[in-house]
C-alpha cells in the first residue's frame, strides 16, 4: 500500500529523534508520527553535531534548514525607524533573557566560562539592544570581529527590525557580508571598504564592533547558512558551493561559510542605504533571529509559573485571614518585619514592602516576574 511512499516531517520544535512513535489507522487510512520535545541537556550538542542543519532534498538543488523556521520577512510588520526618545525598551531585556536564562544558571554553576553557544546568543542580543536602544532602529552595519585573529570576519547591514508573528519575536532584517581571501583580492571591494572608513568617521554611517572569542567564530559560521535560508526567496544554482563544500561551506576564519547562490537578490531596506551600495553584488540577505526563542525546552517557564502560583497562593491565604491589608501595610514582604526603623517601597512598582535592602535582594528573584513600572 506504502510501496515507495517517502514524506520529509517538520516538527514545530527540536524532537528527540531516537524516541519516535508511529501509528497507522488503517481505517480512516492517516500515519500519525510522534515525538517528545528534546531536553535542554540534549540541546547542549558541539558544533560537529549540528546545531543549526541545513539539509538537501530529494531535488539537488534545494536546501532547507531545520533548526529555526522559514519567515518571510516582507509579509512581517516593522517596528518604528527611528523610535520615539521616550520608547520603552525594556522588554526586550526581558523577552531574550527567557532564551538565555536556563544556559546561563548551568555556565554560573560550572564556574567556567560561557559556552560559545550561549556566547552566540549573548552576540546577538547585543545587536538587537545596540540597534534599538543607541541608534533607535536607524540602519547599521554591525562589525563582528575576533581581534586576537584577523579582527573583522563578517559585516552584519541590518536596515529594520520585524516582528515575527509564528514564534511570537524579533528578527532583524540585515545582509551578511562573509570576508574572504577573494573578496580581499578584488579592488572594488577594497575602494568600497576605504570609502565606508571615511563614512563611518564623518558619521555618515553607524557601524558598531561585536567582539566575540575564537571559539564564537565557527559558531556564526554555522549559524549564518541558516539564518539565510530561513529567509530565502531564490532558488540555489545547479553549480551551488554547498553541493561539493556541505552546509556551512566552512568554519575557518577569512572564509565564506554561505553559499554565492544569493548574493546581491531581493535584500530589501538595504538598497535604501546609499553609503552601502558599493556592497550590494558581494551580500546576502539573513533572517536575524535569537534560536530557539522560546523557553519551552528549559525551566523558565515552569520556574515562573511555580513563583506565580506561590505567590497568587500566598496573596489568597493573607486575604482569607482577613490580614491581606495589614500585611501590606506594616510587613516587609520577605521577612515579615516591621521596618529598620521604617519599610521601604520597592522603586520600581511603588507596590511591595521591604524592611531593608538586603531583604529586597532576597526577594528579588521572584518580585522581578511580577514588579512592574
Amino acid at each position: 500500500m506504502f510501496k515507495g511512499f517517502k514524506s520529509t516531517l517538520h516538527f514545530p520544535f527540536p524532537i528527540d529523534t531516537s524516541a519516535l512513535t508511529t501509528r497507522i489507522a488503517r481505517k480512516s487510512s492517516y500515519i500519525e508520527v510522534e515525538g517528545r520535545i528534546v531536553s535542554q541537556a540534549k540541546l547542549a550538542v558541539p558544533l560537529d553535531m549540528k546545531s543549526f542543519p541545513v539539509i538537501r532534498t530529494d531535488n539537488r538543488s534545494k536546501f532547507h534548514a531545520l533548526g529555526m523556521h522559514y519567515v518571510a520577512l516582507e509579509a512581517l510588520p516593522v517596528l518604528r525607524s527611528p523610535l520615539p526618545s521616550k520608547y520603552d525598551l525594556t522588554w526586550l531585556e526581558h523577552h531574550f533573557s527567557l532564551s538565555m536564562d536556563e544556559e546561563k544558571k548551568a555556565a554560573h554553576a560550572a564556574s567556567g566560562p560561557q559556552p560559545p553557544f550561549l556566547e552566540l546568543k549573548d552576540s546577538i542580543a547585543i545587536i538587537f539592544a545596540r540597534f534599538l536602544e543607541t541608534n533607535r532602529g536607524e540602519a547599521t552595519m554591525f562589525q563582528l570581529r575576533d581581534p586576537k585573529n584577523g579582527g573583522t570576519y563578517a559585516i552584519l547591514f541590518v536596515s529594520c527590525v520585524r516582528i515575527d508573528l509564528t514564534a511570537n519575536t524579533v528578527i532583524a532584517d540585515a545582509c551578511v557580508l562573509s570576508w574572504s581571501a577573494s573578496l580581499f583580492a578584488m579592488p572594488v571591494i577594497d575602494r568600497a571598504i576605504r570609502k565606508m572608513l571615511v563614512d563611518i568617521q564623518a558619521t555618515t554611517l553607524r557601524s558598531i564592533h561585536v567582539i566575540t572569542p575564537p571559539e564564537e567564530v565557527k559558531w556564526w559560521k554555522a549559524f549564518l547558512p541558516t539564518a539565510v535560508e530561513r529567509c530565502r526567496s531564490w532558488n540555489h544554482q545547479s553549480k551551488c558551493e554547498y553541493m561539493l563544500q556541505g552546509v556551512p561551506r566552512t568554519v575557518k576564519m577569512n572564509e565564506d561559510p554561505v553559499c554565492g547562490c544569493g548574493r546581491g537578490k531581493n535584500l530589501g531596506g538595504f538598497d535604501q542605504v546609499e553609503g552601502w551600495k558599493a556592497f550590494r553584488p558581494y551580500v546576502t540577505r539573513v533572517a536575524l533571529g535569537m534560536p530557539f526563542s522560546t523557553s519551552l525546552l528549559s525551566g523558565i517557564t515552569s520556574d515562573m509559573q511555580q513563583t506565580l502560583r506561590s505567590e497568587l497562593k500566598r496573596v489568597s491565604e493573607m486575604e482569607r485571614e482577613g490580614a491581606a491589608g495589614e500585611f501590606s501595610e506594616q510587613c516587609c514582604t520577605t521577612c515579615g518585619g516591621s521596618g529598620k526603623p521604617k519599610l521601604l517601597l520597592c522603586s520600581r512598582c511603588k507596590g511591595t514592602q521591604y524592611c531593608s535592602t538586603d531583604c529586597q535582594k532576597t526577594d528579588w528573584k521572584k518580585h522581578k516576574l511580577v514588579c512592574s513600572k
